[in-house]
Formats: C-alpha cells, sequence, structure tokens
C-alpha cells in the first residue's frame, strides 16, 4: 500500500520514481542511477532498509544522497543506527501523502524537473528499461 501511495505522490510532482522489490535491487539501482533522495523502507526482503543505507554510504556517489526513512519502529535503537548512517529524515507508516510531498519539496526544493527518486520494495512487473525514463528519481 505505502509503495503506490509515494509512487502517486512522486509522479503527481512531475518527478519519476524507480521501484526496487528488495533490498539488493534497491541498492544495485541506486549505483546505476545515482538518485537524487530516496525513501528507503525498514523492512525489506533481503536486505533490510539499514542493511542498504549502510553500503549506500560506502559507494562514492552516494555518500550524499539524502534518504528518507519509512518505518512501523518506535525503537530508539533503530534511530540511533540509523542516524550513523546520515538518514535526513524519518517517515511513519502509513505515511500521509502531504507528508511525502513535504519531503520530496524539502529535499529536492522543486515540483517536477529533472531528478531521480527511489522507493524500495515494490514489485512492478516493469522490464529495466521501463524503469530509466528521462527525469531521474529513484
Amino acid at each position: 500500500m505505502i509503495t503506490k501511495v509515494v509512487s502517486s505522490v512522486v509522479a503527481g510532482m512531475g518527478h519519476h520514481a524507480v521501484e526496487a522489490a528488495d533490498g539488493d535491487t534497491a541498492l544495485v539501482t541506486a549505483e546505476t542511477l545515482s538518485p537524487d533522495l530516496v525513501f528507503l523502507d525498514l523492512h525489506m526482503p533481503q536486505m533490510s532498509g539499514l542493511e542498504v543505507l549502510e553500503q549506500m554510504r560506502a559507494i562514492l556517489g552516494l555518500q550524499a544522497v539524502p534518504v528518507v526513512l519509512l518505518t512501523i519502529s518506535r525503537d530508539p535503537r533503530v534511530v540511533t543506527k540509523a542516524a550513523k548512517f546520515v538518514v535526513k529524515d524519518y517517515l511513519s507508516k502509513p505515511a500521509h501523502p502531504s507528508k511525502i510531498r513535504d519531503k520530496v519539496k524539502k529535499y529536492l526544493g522543486r515540483v517536477g524537473g529533472p531528478s531521480w527518486l527511489s522507493y524500495a520494495p515494490v514489485c512492478t512487473g516493469r522490464t529495466w528499461a521501463d524503469r530509466i525514463c528521462a527525469n531521474r528519481i529513484f
């Protein structure tokens, strides 16, 4: 459900969302596309959001990408771990569309235009070529 909301909000703002089905795919996609903003779910198959974030921060070119962590967790240990990997912001699930819009505006500073935003995980059923578009939002 949250994946549909994030994708819909992003598209409605004139950006393109590239979706990943799991943590491994999210990491490879982020490295390939160099997104401008990432919405990262804490709970994903194969690799957790924190594991993806830790590996992203070790990749040159992804170290400064703003990450908004999506989580239902209220565990302070999770926040402490995420802060270690420079999470820019958090959204509690389920996230209201206005909150998602606010985060996109906050970190991209505009509505529409070329930028990549990412959200993981989502199974889209689309081919890799369909995910690569004129605008870059992973």
